[in-house]
This record gives C-alpha cells, sequence and structure tokens, in this order.
C-alpha cells in the first residue's frame, strides 16, 4: 500500500508455489521482475510499481500456519531507493588470509551488502591438488563479510577460491552483469562462469 492506504496492483509477482523454507517459518516475496526490467512489455506498459523517495507499507491481512493458528495482522513501513545500477566485482574484494598452522578463518569482506544465499552456495575453496576444503562458514554483520574456518589446520602452499559468477547483491546484479542489463552486456557468455581468486599461504 502506498502513504495513502491505496493498493498498489502489479508489484508482488503471483508465482504458482509460496516459497517457504524447509521449516516453514520463511516466506520468500519477489518483486515482479517484469515491472523492473527495461524492455519488456510489461514495464513499458507500467513503469516500475515502486518510486524512489516514496514510502510504501507491506500488508499481512490474514494468514494461518500450518498448525492452522491465525497470524495477527503484520504491517512493515519501507522506503524506496533509487535503483542499484552497479555490479559487484571481486577487484573490490579485501581477502584476510589465515596464519600457516592455525584453524583461524579465511575472511572475505565486501564494499557492501551481498546476497546471503550466494554467500553460502557460490563460494567454495580448494587446495593446490584440486581438493574442495571442508568446513564452517559464517556471515558478517549485514552480509558484508565470509567467514571459512576449515576442519583441519592451514598448511603451507597454493590454494583457490572458485566463485560462481551468479554471486549477486540483494538487488540481484551478479558478477556477470546487472540484473537489468541490456541484451549482449553480460561479461560471460555462459551462465554460471566460475572466477578464480589464487592464494598462498
Amino acid at each position: 500500500m502506498d502513504k495513502n492506504n491505496q493498493v498498489v496492483e502489479g508489484v508482488i509477482f503471483n508465482n504458482v508455489h509460496e516459497l517457504w523454507d524447509d521449516q516453514q517459518k520463511q516466506l520468500t516475496l519477489i518483486m515482479d521482475p517484469a515491472r523492473v526490467k527495461t524492455g519488456l512489455s510489461t514495464h513499458n506498459r507500467l513503469g516500475r510499481a515502486l518510486v524512489p523517495g516514496h514510502s510504501y507499507h507491506l500488508v499481512i491481512e490474514k494468514m494461518e500456519t500450518v498448525e492452522q493458528d491465525k497470524v495477527k495482522p503484520f504491517k512493515k513501513k519501507f522506503m524506496v531507493v533509487s535503483a542499484d545500477t552497479i555490479a559487484p566485482s571481486i577487484n573490490l574484494w579485501d581477502i584476510r588470509r589465515p596464519q600457516v598452522g592455525s584453524l583461524d578463518p579465511l575472511q572475505i569482506v565486501f564494499p557492501e551488502s551481498v546476497d546471503v544465499m550466494s554467500l553460502f552456495h557460490r563460494l567454495t575453496i580448494s587446495n593446490d591438488n584440486g581438493d574442495k576444503l571442508e568446513g564452517t562458514v559464517e556471515i558478517g554483520s549485514n552480509e558484508k563479510q565470509w567467514m571459512f574456518t576449515p576442519l583441519e589446520y592451514w598448511g603451507e602452499g597454493k590454494y583457490t577460491i572458485y566463485i560462481n559468477a551468479r554471486f549477486a547483491d540483494p538487488s540481484g546484479n551478479n558478477l556477470n552483469g546487472l540484473f537489468d542489463h541490456r541484451t549482449g552486456s553480460l561479461k560471460y557468455e555462459k551462465e554460471g562462469e566460475t572466477l578464480k581468486i589464487p592464494f598462498s599461504l
């Protein structure tokens, strides 16, 4: 709803399946990409659904849990900012290497927040033999830091951080280009290209 409590049509994508997590505790709502991406007929006809500088309310009036318990009405106010038109770049990442013989985490610090699913699923580390390192991943405040702690002590040698080019920021811009990209403007022809950052200890 807008600041005048009028329903704004066509904001949320009407997905066939509700996107709940495995524990049925988190529901993902997707802004309709057809209203966001320029060049699509819906965008050309209606424009973007939300206007930068304006405030809106996400309102949930009726919902039931899997136990059929009714959930209290919910309202969240938010402000719309200008579109994020800067794609993430690995050249801006700060790689903080651990000490040999330690279980200190390898840290990557990002200049801005990134997509949390990318942090868990788009980054891996391998040793000089090409073996993927096993360990645990922690995410820092505001999704600006990735910390990998190995199961075994860091040994001296060469390592490689592998990054899937789908690694994205919260706006859907990824290492291959902008979410709202022009045809032919992507960096890599192959979707999901693997990028590499080598480092030595």
